[in-house]
């Protein structure tokens, strides 16, 4: 089979070409599960078993000047067990977070995470070729599993590494390797430490 040369590949674009000035429908599905998911992020109410452990590993640290290495307030395990602080970093961008803006700060930040994430794996999604409304009904239906999982811990700095992951192995032709490699590396560095 002969290939022209000229003829050029279907270009598909991201997230950002539909919200393009003037904004049309596709503007309005791919925004409604990005909508949907911050309203319930605001609306949910903050657990505090995990929260009010994370500020205060956040505080140690920021106290000490360095991660903690013993077991300095969890009950459920004896002093002398090995204890490694895995979500440091996650831990110390809530206590700031908290210090800086209140703890409402902390429940902006989880709707920011899960909206990129969100936004990262549409435009993932459309690069694909998947059309618009289809990828704003996934969307739309993956948005009540995510808001029943989802909560302001340390864990909701890993949704965008995984969401950036995600783009990485399902665009892997459309980034440079040297490129994709790096932030393939540094996301998972940043996911080790706060989740």
């Amino acid at each position: 089979m002969l290939v022209d040369r000229n003829e050029t590949a279907p270009q598909r674009f991201g997230i950002l070409r539909a919200f393009g000035w003037p904004l049309g429908l596709d503007a309005v599905w791919l925004a409604s599960p990005l909508f949907v998911l911050a309203l319930s992020a605001l609306l949910s109410p903050v657990r505090p078993f995990d929260y009010f452990w994370s500020l205060v590993q956040g505080r140690a640290s920021a106290q000490l000047w360095h991660v903690p290495r013993a077991n300095l307030f969890l009950f459920t395990l004896p002093v002398a067990a090995p204890f490694f602080d895995q979500p440091w970093l996650g831990q110390l961008l809530m206590f700031g977070a908290e210090r800086v803006c209140g703890h409402s700060a902390n429940v902006f930040l989880l709707v920011g995470c899960l909206v990129f994430s969100f936004a990262i794996a549409m435009d993932t999604a459309l690069r694909l070729g998947a059309r618009e409304k289809h990828v704003a009904w996934a969307a739309l239906l993956a948005v009540p599993l995510v808001a029943l999982g989802s909560g302001v811990r340390t864990q909701m700095f890993a949704y965008p590494c995984f969401a950036l992951l995600l783009r990485i192995v399902a665009l892997r032709g459309a980034l440079a390797e040297a490129r994709a490699l790096r932030l393939a590396l540094g996301s998972a560095a940043l996911w080790a430490n706060v989740h």
